[in-house]
């Protein structure tokens, strides 16, 4: 999936900077407290993001958006470099690719949920609904769809850390239903 991404820290530009030059993919993980300027890894959220850099602008504010598609979600392991920006060790967190009847009809209550907020919704475009009704992989729907939502960061992050589909897709359900 494509999303933008808001980058306003110049420690972060740096990375992407880096990662565009060279031709490399990004990890993105949640700060526990946005406030704190110098994380450390105990102010990180374990699971993250593998990302690609698709086009940055540069934003009225100064800051810099970027498109970024998802590749995978990965556990940070650890911080291998501080400057000029973080850099991390990750392995990648694996789910099953196997799932069954109750996974489908997760899927399909979650995508129906998903239709209802959209046609409701004044800001967010049809076409969220028309990406989701075409991701056949369960945790990517739930992901996608967790994305989408204007709800609390550890919402998302909670969806993102959960590991088993199925609970995923309920508790994306939830979330959604929550906001109807």
């Amino acid at each position: 999936m494509v999303m933008p991404l808001f980058i306003g820290r110049e420690r972060s530009l740096e990375a992407v900077r880096a990662a565009v030059a060279n031709d490399e993919n990004l990890i993105v993980a949640t700060q526990r407290n946005s406030d704190v300027l110098d994380p450390s890894l105990s102010d990180m959220y374990a699971i993250g993001t593998e990302i690609t850099i698709g086009k940055a602008l540069r934003m009225p504010d100064n800051s810099t958006s970027v498109l970024a598609q998802g590749r995978r979600r990965v556990e940070i392991v650890e911080f291998t470099q501080w400057e000029p920006y973080i850099r991390v060790r990750a392995r990648p967190v694996h789910e099953p690719m196997d799932w069954d009847r109750n996974t489908e009809a997760l899927m399909r209550a979650v995508i129906t949920l998903f239709e209802k907020m959209v046609s409701l919704s004044r800001s967010m475009p049809e076409d969220a609904y028309t990406f989701a009704i075409n991701i056949d992989e369960p945790g990517w729907l739930a992901d996608f769809i967790a994305s989408t939502l204007s709800v609390p960061v550890e919402a998302r992050q909670d969806i993102l850390e959960t590991l088993d589909v199925n609970q995923r897709l309920q508790k994306t359900s939830i979330v959604v239903a929550k906001e109807l």
